[in-house]
């Protein structure tokens, strides 16, 4: 931006010393050399890095120096110089309000010195203003567009992710009523189905109360402290920050209670070392076909 902003004074300079020495202007040599001090009090201005407030700065010393230069030299046309700086002056309405009411005054200059003569410059620097508000249009409009192309892709994304959260879901839970079939067609061990549980699940360790056959079963050398059982009362628990988390020291346990109302045959603990969205349809299936697994064993 800073680099567009110079070349556009560089372009004034050129095109003012050009007119000087063409229109063989008395104190060229003294205004050429004030050109060069107008870019270069441009380039001390809007470096080392450019502040919103500087192109004030610059729009006065703009206005300054063509005003002064359209008097000295006696030339109209030079008010059309103005017309490149409205580059800086598109942002807003503010701004282009305060850049209109700049440009009165070196085209005000230019009228007074032509005795109204020379107002040819005026319509080609309304053309230009208008020309540069359309461009100012249209590249809104191609970055609205984009915009909303961009905010179009990006719920797409979320939600093929939320698709494929669904998807991973439904997988587990057609893999968990896999095991369970197998478990219940007898065609894989009790302890054999829990560390399949395990890895359909991704957890850290399970462990199995078996209230009947008064034994711990569990995966991934997870304790069976049966000091938890204490905090358990619901068919299904999530436990975060609690005694349960402390005792198996896992940021997140599940613990599912196997029974058919009137009889207890056990309690799954199901523990993560991270928070894990899980359908609780699972847990239920689990409970369903564990109290039917387990009652027939009876």
């Amino acid at each position: 931006m800073i680099l567009y902003h110079i070349l556009i004074r560089l372009f004034i300079v050129a095109g003012i010393i050009a007119a000087l020495y063409v229109g063989n202007i008395e104190y060229k040599t003294a205004l050429s050399i004030l050109s060069v001090i107008y870019l270069f009090l441009h380039i001390l201005i809007n470096f080392p890095e450019e502040k919103n407030i500087s192109k004030y700065i610059s729009f006065i010393i703009d206005i300054s120096f063509l005003s002064f230069m359209i008097y000295m030299t006696g030339l109209p046309y030079l008010a059309v110089f103005i017309l490149p700086v409205f580059v800086d002056f598109l942002s807003d309405k503010k701004d282009i309000f305060l850049y209109t009411i700049g440009t009165f005054i070196p085209t005000g200059i230019s009228l007074y010195i032509s005795n109204l003569s020379e107002f040819l410059f005026i319509p080609l620097i309304l053309g230009g203003m208008a020309g540069m508000l359309k461009l100012r249009q249209t590249f809104k409009e191609k970055e609205r567009y984009f915009r909303e192309q961009k905010d179009a892709m990006e719920n797409l994304y979320l939600k093929n992710i939320a698709y494929e959260e669904k998807i991973d879901q439904y997988n587990k839970i057609l893999s968990v009523l896999k095991s369970l079939q197998i478990l219940k067609d007898k065609e894989l061990v009790f302890q054999g189905w829990l560390f399949e549980l395990n890895e359909i699940l991704s957890a850290d360790g399970i462990i199995f109360f078996d209230f009947k056959d008064q034994k711990c079963m569990s995966t991934n050398d997870i304790p069976c402290e049966k000091e938890i059982l204490k905090f358990i009362t619901d068919n299904i628990q999530e436990f975060e920050e609690s005694s349960v988390n402390e005792i198996l020291k896992h940021n997140y346990v599940v613990s599912i209670l196997i029974g058919d109302g009137e009889k207890i045959y056990g309690v799954l603990v199901i523990a993560y070392k991270f928070k894990t969205e899980i359908e609780k349809d699972i847990y239920r299936l689990i409970i369903d076909y564990l109290k039917c697994y387990l009652s027939e064993r009876d």
